[in-house]
Order: C-alpha cells, then sequence, then structure tokens
C-alpha cells in the first residue's frame, strides 16, 4: 500500500483478522486473496440476492434509484463476494465509501 503509514496497516490487518474471522478462514488467505488476479464481476444470483435482502434501497439513506452492490470490506483488500460482505448502496453512497474499510 502506497504512503500507508504504520496505524493504516495495522488496522488493515485488524480489520482483515475480523473479515477473516467472519467467514472462519485464517487471516493468510484473505492476504493471498487481496493479492492474486481475481474477477471483480458479481454472479448475477448473488446481486439478485443482495438487492431482494436489503428491499431494492440504500441501506444508508433509503433511496431507491441508482443502486450498487457495495463490497463492506473492500475487494481491493481481499473481501469476496460472499453475501455477509455485500450491501446495496445508493451510487453517492457508495462513492463517498470509496474503498474505505467498512
Amino acid at each position: 500500500m502506497l504512503g500507508a503509514t504504520y496505524g493504516m496497516q495495522r488496522r488493515i490487518t485488524k480489520a482483515q483478522q475480523r473479515y477473516a474471522d467472519q467467514l472462519g478462514v485464517e487471516v493468510a488467505v484473505v492476504k493471498k486473496r487481496s493479492k492474486e488476479k481475481r474477477n471483480r464481476k458479481i454472479p448475477a444470483s448473488t446481486r439478485k440476492a443482495v438487492l431482494n435482502r436489503d428491499d431494492h434501497s440504500c441501506v444508508r439513506c433509503g433511496q431507491k434509484s441508482e443502486l450498487t452492490i457495495d463490497h463492506i470490506f473492500p475487494f481491493s483488500k481481499g473481501g469476496g463476494h460472499e453475501l455477509e460482505n455485500l450491501r446495496v448502496l445508493c451510487k453517492s453512497c457508495n462513492e463517498l465509501k470509496s474503498d474505505a474499510l467498512f
């Protein structure tokens, strides 16, 4: 991570640990996942399940238009396409979050 301070690297590691615990895997699996070439595209069946679960509305502001699927633990940091790691956000809420943790 370019320009990351020690504190930022440590926070990411703690977040990776929480995410790994949630999935029931070792942190090494999450770290390896963040470095390997992976497909960013979320399967259509998973997208549909997330939209249905979140009632086709943004979980932050409740908007029902311009919806996107967001990774709670960012894909760029090793987050996967599991239902527990995905949520519905409107375009503006998703842009505000960017790749921040949670």
